[in-house]
């Protein structure tokens, strides 16, 4: 079962504390708090139909919860307790293989989970290839557009939380390429759809893509008001941390934990290249 998150709307916060590598928030009584927990989900290899609270590869020691059990405890806390009026929870699933989505889908709607007051429910999964993979690496476990069509049909007041797979190799920064890729699959989404983007890799993407990127997902104008946000996971250097609390407050979400000291040099040795004009350069 993975640990929850918590990830906030950086407009709504008036102070905040870094605690565990979450972003905790705090302010007065008017202050609207959003508070996450996020299940990574796949089905049981033996059942087709049981989706377990697992993070590949799949080790039966380690799965003590199916998904439905989880959703049924959720769904009684939140029926007996209640969520305050200044509260938002967001309940992610973070889906490892298409076969995971119908049967999780189902098991939202059996219990109406989506439909609580002050609930919301993302639905994630890595549909394109990221940085990272060597060139001729396989394809993502999860199709986007088989993926979309069953959530859109199944749940269509959901948030659709999407990105791309990461490997362990450089470059670091996502490509033109990848840029077109995620704007082409979203571009006529009706729904509100998140970009999730590494915290690392959208700071070393090259200036032009990474803007492309934000006015995409961040800079919203009349046609996409409330519809497209961006979402920043991962470890996140201080140079990217500072970076991030500039974009705008509204359509940002972070959920970040602290970072190696290759990864702040990486951010350092970026920012100097940027510093002396190359705005285009990457990692390799």
């Amino acid at each position: 079962m993975s640990a929850p998150w918590k990830v906030r709307r950086r407009r709504r916060q008036q102070q905040c504390q870094q605690q565990q590598g979450d972003l905790v928030t705090g302010g007065d009584i008017n202050t609207t708090l959003t508070f996450g927990v996020e299940a990574d989900v796949l089905v049981h290899p033996s059942h087709s139909n049981t989706p377990v609270m697992c993070h590949p590869p799949y080790d039966a020691s380690r799965v003590d919860i199916t998904l439905s059990e989880f959703i049924a405890r959720l769904d009684d806390v939140i029926r007996k307790d209640g969520i305050p009026n200044n509260v938002r929870l967001i309940v992610k699933l973070d889906f490892k293989n298409v076969e995971a989505v119908r049967p999780s889908l189902d098991i939202i709607n059996a219990h109406s989970l989506h439909a609580q007051r002050n609930v919301e429910v993302w639905l994630n999964a890595d549909i394109l290839l990221g940085p990272g993979h060597p060139q001729k690496s396989r394809n993502p476990t999860v199709p986007p557009h088989e993926f979309i069509s069953l959530c859109t049909s199944a749940l269509p007041t959901c948030t659709l939380s999407l990105g791309w797979t990461h490997g362990e190799g450089t470059p670091l920064g996502y490509t033109p390429h990848m840029a077109q890729e995620i704007v082409a699959v979203t571009n006529t989404l009706k729904q509100h759809v998140t970009l999730a983007a590494s915290a690392m890799h959208l700071y070393a993407t090259p200036t032009s893509t990474r803007n492309e990127l934000l006015r995409h997902f961040s800079q919203q104008d009349e046609t996409t008001r409330g519809r497209r946000t961006l979402t920043l996971w991962g470890p996140a250097p201080f140079l990217v941390r500072r970076w991030f609390r500039r974009l705008p407050r509204d359509t940002t979400y972070v959920d970040v934990a602290a970072a190696s000291w290759k990864a702040e040099f990486a951010a350092w040795y970026i920012a100097l290249w940027r510093l002396l004009g190359y705005h285009d350069v990457r990692l390799l």
